[in-house]
């Protein structure tokens, strides 16, 4: 160990092949992370210093980690149960750190882009231009401009966008698809179904009139060559999936038998869940291919008459999510006027919005001494509140753990989606060290801790004199 943690931690995240090896036995490959087995590795290479010893006033005893195995295990698994003829695009709205970005790239993903930044990463992540897929409700001319120019997968979300398309050009060296909301219901979490005759995407087909307007859409605009739907982001089930892509898959039809050949291409959108609380099972990515198949056989390219070139899926969440996990040590704990103690850690509503705000995202918090050992004993009650200077920055309330003491760790398990990406910067703290590790939990930094005159550069737009 020639480096400090903290000095690996401003290193590029590239070069960083840590060489700390600090458990004897390899794992099975699975898809999901088991962060009590990593813990202690995790803590013994450093990582999570001590807050009786940390005295450095960038670093913090907090990181997000994933388990790379089980992160490769997933995205093998969504390609394999799909087969040939399907472009996986990762939606790195979930995750969007670069260096996993990469290595997606390199299993031969795609990138799905909700805004021209993430396009951006898509580039720089090496993906090749005719594998990224722009679907941005909100794009601009010159967003538009630069898409279609180079070649990149564009969904349109409305006839106004189709309008701008279609002055910028007649023809274009990409997929051109326009966004269609089945209405085929919501899930558990409004705020993520976006198939609801109120959604703000796509273009609403509730009967046969709309029906008719979405095809005299692909009579006036021959560059469209494809049809985007997405039924959901979370708790969708999977029958509201399928009849989602079932009712699009059908309009496909009905465009071809009119216009043979023109949808050439069919974007399925994301949407599987993943088991957050544990007893909640999910569909797997077989299971949901199979459900696919059952249902809209033609679908899958390997069928002789399915009428795609190719089928693109967006996943997102259930690929980054059970692979990463939130671990803090405890700063300080605390008497309250109540018979909770307030638990204070590294993360909240920094970078746990949706849980923090609302209550339909809760994920499993699991509680270890400073030695990465499950806490034992009996169970007292604890609120454990995160370090933003607001009251409602609470992860959980009168919940029941063995007493928790200053340099125990917190895990929030299931962190690897939509908690980075979604980081708050209210209170200007920094953004976390990144850190990925092998089935030899090998640790390697994906992305460097955030230094107190990053955060300064931010708020002052590269203008600050530090």
């Amino acid at each position: 160990w020639a480096m400090a943690p903290r000095a690996l931690g401003r290193l590029p995240p590239l070069l960083l092949s840590a060489v700390h090896r600090c458990a004897p036995t390899p794992r099975a490959m699975t898809t999901s992370c088991n962060p009590a087995a990593a813990l202690p590795a995790a803590l013994a290479a450093g990582f999570l210093p001590s807050v009786d010893t940390q005295d450095s006033v960038d670093e913090k005893p907090v990181c997000l980690f994933y388990d790379l195995a089980a992160w490769r295990a997933g995205i093998r698994s969504c390609d394999a149960a799909f087969g040939k003829g399907f472009l996986h695009a990762l939606a790195i709205k979930s995750n969007p750190v670069l260096s996993m970005v990469k290595m997606a790239v390199e299993e031969g993903f795609g990138v799905e882009a909700a805004s021209m930044g993430e396009v951006k990463i898509a580039l720089a992540a090496g993906c090749p231009k005719d594998k990224i897929v722009l679907d941005s409700p909100v794009k601009t001319i010159g967003e538009l401009k630069f898409a279609l120019s180079n070649g990149i997968h564009i969904n349109c979300d409305n006839a106004s966008e189709l309008e701008r398309v279609a002055k910028i050009g007649s023809s274009f060296p990409g997929v051109v698809g326009l966004r269609i909301n089945p209405c085929s219901g919501s899930g558990e979490i409004a705020a993520l179904s976006v198939s609801t005759p109120d959604s703000k995407f796509g273009f609403c087909l509730q009967d046969e009139a709309t029906e008719e307007e979405a095809v005299a859409l692909y009579r006036k605009y021959p560059f469209l060559n494809c049809v985007h739907v997405h039924v959901g982001s979370g708790k969708m089930g999977i029958a509201t999936l399928v009849a989602g892509i079932s009712r699009v898959f059908t309009f496909a039809e009905r465009v071809n038998k009119e216009m043979p050949g023109r949808i050439r291409v069919l974007d399925m959108g994301g949407g599987l869940g993943v088991n957050f609380t544990g007893n909640d099972p999910q569909a797997t990515f077989p299971e949901y291919a199979e459900r696919l198949r059952a249902a809209i056989p033609k679908l899958f390219p390997s069928h002789p008459d399915c009428p795609f070139e190719h089928v693109v899926t967006e996943f997102g969440q259930a690929l980054s999510a059970p692979s990463g996990w939130l671990a803090s040590r405890v700063e300080v704990v605390k008497p309250s006027g109540t018979p909770s103690n307030v638990v204070l850690i590294h993360f909240g509503a920094d970078l746990c919005v949706r849980q923090t705000y609302t209550t339909q995202h809760k994920r499993r918090l699991e509680v270890y001494d400073g030695k990465g050992a499950a806490k034992t004993g009996a169970e007292i009650p604890h609120n454990i509140a995160g370090p933003l200077c607001f009251q409602g920055d609470m992860l959980a309330k009168d919940a029941m753990y063995p007493a928790i003491h200053a340099n125990d760790v917190v895990v929030m398990r299931d962190a690897g989606a939509n908690t980075l990406s979604i980081y708050s910067r209210h209170c200007s703290r920094q953004a976390p060290l990144v850190v990925g590790y092998d089935e030899n939990y090998k640790f390697t930094v994906l992305k460097p801790a955030e230094t107190y005159d990053q955060v300064v550069d931010f708020w002052a737009g590269g203008q600050a004199k530090l």
